[in-house]
């Protein structure tokens, strides 16, 4: 897929108004961040997210420690202080 509106579980096409928005999903706020006017701010929205190069972003799942932290070793070292107070280790 090289397009976000392609992916199943995604609400971009609701967004950018492909689809119509469901009923739970809010889009204005975000949308205000990119304009006042709803069309402008769709426009504005859709070049922001479809200029993404998708090579360059980092997968967070590299950063997960012990199968569900995702965090740096800091905060791996604080869990651990935690789960040692807990079970006494």
């Amino acid at each position: 897929m090289t397009n976000p509106s392609e992916f199943l579980w995604s609400s971009y096409p609701a967004f950018i108004g492909k689809i119509k928005t469901p009923g739970w999903l809010e889009t204005g706020w975000l949308l205000s961040t990119f304009e006042r006017k709803k069309k402008e701010a769709i426009k504005n929205y859709r070049d922001f997210v479809e200029k993404i190069e998708t090579k360059a972003l980092k997968n967070p799942e590299e950063d997960i420690i012990g199968g569900f932290i995702l965090g740096d070793k800091r905060l791996k070292r604080k869990v651990d202080k935690i789960k040692n107070r807990i079970f006494n280790i």
